[in-house]
């Protein structure tokens, strides 16, 4: 008697905590239903938090030289805000040097022109040491920074004087309107709705909880009706 009761109770507990990722499911799988009653694959979203979710923007870093601007956001490189080239490797500093940008990588240094073209550039097989953690200037002189030490970009030689070290701006509002460029027909609405649908986008621990509170509701339900039955059939008997 007392088992069952607390199965009872367990049972309706864990069934109101499951009815919220079933009324997701439900939820979503109408919207997918009718997604073309709504046109959801053309509409698209703008939201920093959902482009978040999606990992978009993780990388990012700008730098400012007056009126000129570069910024990495996530693969996709800026040049005054029009994308330029892609870069596989975090920026790990940039120097504007008229009319190019410097820029450097763990494994190589870039000369990128105002249209965001490569039209130059060192790495290992030139000789210089890798990794590559700073770029900077001192007396006209292009250095890096490597294990440390700097070292001089023209003869890779140590350096010993004080440097300029390029420093990133990171401006949170310019990161926001390069996510809004970059991503403008990138996310639709029945991706994410689908994503949800799947549980790509909701947390592991959620669909695993859901998953064992459905397993445990289809167990105990088969336990708490037998019993009750069983009950039933074992007072008929006594009666009789």
């Amino acid at each position: 008697m007392r088992l069952r009761k607390l199965l009872r109770r367990i049972h309706r507990w864990v069934g109101i905590i499951a009815s919220v990722w079933l009324l997701l499911l439900a939820t979503t799988g109408f919207l997918l239903q009718h997604k073309d009653d709504w046109n959801l694959s053309n509409h698209h979203t703008q939201s920093s938090w959902i482009l978040g979710v999606y990992g978009i923007g993780d990388n990012y870093v700008s730098y400012q030289h007056k009126q000129e601007s570069l910024a990495q956001l996530d693969q996709q490189i800026f040049i005054n805000l029009q994308a330029s080239s892609k870069l596989q490797e975090t920026i790990v500093g940039a120097i504007y040097q008229q009319p190019n940008w410097i820029v450097a990588t763990p494994t190589q240094l870039l000369w990128i022109d105002g249209q965001g073209q490569i039209v130059q550039s060192i790495d290992e097989l030139d000789g210089m040491p890798v990794p590559i953690t700073q770029l900077g200037l001192a007396n006209k002189e292009l250095l890096i920074q490597h294990n440390q030490q700097t070292i001089n970009v023209n003869s890779f030689e140590t350096y010993d004087a004080p440097v300029v070290w390029s420093i990133a701006s990171n401006a949170g509002e310019l990161k926001q309107q390069l996510i809004k460029t970059s991503t403008k027909n990138y996310l639709s609405y029945e991706q994410i709705i689908f994503d949800l649908h799947a549980g790509i986008t909701t947390p592991s621990l959620f669909n695993d909880f859901a998953a064992l509170a459905l397993i445990f509701l289809s167990i105990s339900g088969i336990i708490i009706f037998f019993k009750k039955s069983f009950k039933s059939q074992k007072h008929q008997v006594k009666i009789k």
